[in-house]
C-alpha cells in the first residue's frame, strides 16, 4: 500500500484510538512470531475454517494439494520484527499516512514518491484485505514516471504469488513486463 488511510482491515485493526502502538511493541524487543500470527488471523477470522476446507479440497490432486500446503506455509512461516521497526512503520504508515503525503523520512532524508523515474508495475488484487487495491492504486498517479502500468489481478494478497494463480497469470505477466521494458533498455 501507500495510501495507508485506505488499508482497509489492518488499517482499522491498528487505528490509534484502539491500538497503543508504544504500549504494545516496546522498541527495544522483538516481536513475536505467535503476536504476529495472532494478528494476520484476526484480520481474517473465517480464513482458518476456509484454509482446512482448501486443503480437503484440493487432498485428491497433488498440484493443487502442494499449492495449497505452499500456501499455508507461506502464512505460517513468519520471523520476528524489531519492534522498533513495527513501531515506526504502524505509526508512519497506517496512522499517520505519511508516504503519499510525502511527509515519510527515512534516514534524514524525506521519500518522495514523485522521484520515482524508472517504470512502474502497479498489481493489485481484488480480494486482497492486506493491501487493498485502494491502497495501491494511487502509486501510478503519485510516482513520477511516464511509464506506468496498472494491473488488476482477480485474486488475494497471497494467492497472486503461490496458489495458481502465480503461475499461469501472475508470473507471465511479470515476464512480458519486464521483457518489454529490457527489450527497450538495449542499445
Amino acid at each position: 500500500p501507500v495510501a495507508f488511510a485506505r488499508a482497509g482491515r489492518f488499517r482499522r485493526f491498528v487505528d490509534p484510538q484502539c491500538f497503543d502502538v508504544e504500549a504494545a511493541l516496546p522498541p527495544d524487543r522483538l516481536v513475536p512470531v505467535d503476536l504476529m500470527a495472532m494478528a494476520f488471523k484476526l484480520l481474517d477470522p473465517v480464513g482458518a475454517w476456509n484454509k482446512y476446507a482448501a486443503i480437503e479440497a484440493a487432498s485428491h490432486d497433488p498440484v493443487r494439494l502442494a499449492r495449497a500446503l505452499a500456501r499455508e506455509r507461506w502464512l505460517e512461516e513468519n520471523v520476528p520484527m524489531p519492534g522498533a521497526f513495527a513501531r515506526e512503520f504502524i505509526q508512519q504508515a497506517y496512522q499517520q499516512d505519511r508516504l503519499l503525503a510525502g511527509t515519510w523520512e527515512l534516514r534524514g532524508e524525506r521519500i518522495d514518491l514523485g522521484g520515482i523515474t524508472v517504470p512502474v508495475l502497479v498489481a493489485t488484487a481484488r480480494r486482497d484485505f492486506i493491501a487493498p487495491p485502494a491502497s495501491c492504486l494511487p502509486l501510478a498517479d503519485a510516482v513520477g514516471s511516464r511509464d506506468v502500468t496498472v494491473e488488476r489481478l482477480q485474486s488475494g494478497h497471497i494467492g497472486v504469488v503461490v496458489g495458481r494463480y502465480g503461475p499461469t497469470v501472475f508470473y507471465p505477466l511479470l515476464d512480458r513486463w519486464f521483457r518489454s521494458r529490457s527489450e527497450s533498455a538495449r542499445p
